[in-house]
């Protein structure tokens, strides 16, 4: 599946193929159900004294999108995450 159809079936509300043992229990399987907007996270994550990682995440908001990143990552990492549709906004 291309980006193309995972931005297609995000903004449907459609869900997305996954493995059935990830899939019952995903954060962005429940947010769908549940019918909240979510939105694409792009940030970087440091670990360490590495070089940093960029990451992306969908979620419903930024403390999931971190939540997500801790999830994969271990907590107590560095971590930079923006949406382009909050920065745009007015202040």
């Amino acid at each position: 599946m291309g980006a193309r159809e995972v931005i297609e079936a995000l903004t449907q509300k459609l869900p997305l193929p996954m493995d059935d043992a990830v899939a019952e229990n995903h954060p962005m399987k429940q947010s769908r159900r549940e019918g909240n907007q979510v939105k694409l996270y792009e940030g970087v994550v440091w670990i360490g004294d590495k070089p940093g990682r960029r990451i992306s995440v969908w979620a419903e908001n930024s403390e999931a999108a971190r939540e997500q990143v801790e999830a994969e990552y271990g907590k107590g990492h560095v971590i930079y995450l923006s949406n382009k549709e909050d920065a745009e906004r007015p202040r």
